[in-house]
């Protein structure tokens, strides 16, 4: 098994299941509007998709001899995922703690 192909399992759960029940605990206990976890969990699942798909097609043809430009290009799209999953998540993180349900759970 290849390096990059066994990051996938690792992300898939970390990232697709883990992060994601945390999430979905926090905005049920607080109450958040829907259209704005709608938008945030859209991005997210984007970032997530774009990272295995590119993570796991890395994977298969690492063992093969291709041009520096389609591995590069399958890095670079890999990591595109990862920055929108960080905006999803910093983006979510603002909006949790500057909730008024959070607010009054911490005074």
């Amino acid at each position: 098994m290849t390096k990059n192909l066994a990051l996938v399992h690792t992300h898939t759960i970390i990232l697709g299941f883990a992060a994601l029940t945390v999430f979905y605990l926090i905005v049920k206990n607080l109450k958040l509007d829907n259209n704005k976890v709608h938008k945030i969990l859209t991005v997210y699942n984007f970032g997530i998709y774009l990272s295995f798909s590119s993570l796991f097609i890395h994977g298969l043809v690492d063992s093969y001899k291709l041009p520096l430009f389609i591995s590069a290009g399958l890095v670079i799209i890999s990591g595109i995922g990862h920055i929108l999953m960080t905006v999803a998540f910093t983006y979510s993180s603002y909006k949790i703690l500057n909730s008024k349900d959070f607010k009054k759970q911490t005074v």
